[in-house]
């Protein structure tokens, strides 16, 4: 018969070895850790493209900063050929400043005119950008000017910008 506490202790050792060893549960899998979601697309950044419209033509910027769904930012083109045969100054660039709101790939935005512009489309004229799609690298919208602005400055058509 076993008479120390050592032959004990080596007997209980032995034994829950052999029943770890035994046991049916294998080494477990690593619990997956899930990637992070990947950050937001938003309007951020310089935007530059095309305007086409029936009066308002041609290349354009805007630099935007989008902070959650509100939109902010200033705008320019070269003053169109059309304005400039109404009057408006032909060595000033067509400007002003963005405000409006995102969500999604989506996007309301309104391009106003700086004051010196007043004079030629009226006070309140802004352009109304429908933004139906935005990603990483392109925005494609319709616009139209609003009602404030005066005619002959009434125009719509369609905006293509690429960051």
């Amino acid at each position: 018969m076993l008479k120390s506490k050592r032959s004990w202790w080596a007997i209980f050792l032995c034994v829950g070895l052999l029943a770890v060893a035994c046991s049916d549960e294998g080494p477990t899998e690593p619990t997956p850790v899930e990637p992070p979601a990947p950050a937001p697309i938003t309007l951020t950044g310089t935007w530059s493209g095309r305007v086409e419209g029936a009066f308002v033509t041609g290349e354009a910027m805007a630099e935007l900063t989008q902070d959650g769904t509100n939109v902010t930012g200033d705008w320019s083109m070269q003053m169109p050929a059309a304005l400039v045969a109404l009057d408006a100054p032909a060595e000033i660039d067509l400007e002003g400043p963005v405000t409006g709101t995102a969500a999604d790939m989506t996007a309301e935005l309104s391009f106003g005119f700086f004051e010196a512009f007043v004079p030629y489309f009226g006070t309140e004229c802004a352009i109304d950008v429908t933004v139906s799609m935005f990603d990483e690298t392109m925005m494609e919208a319709t616009w139209a000017t609003n009602d404030m602005c005066q005619p002959p400055v009434v125009d719509m058509g369609t905006l293509m910008f690429t960051r």
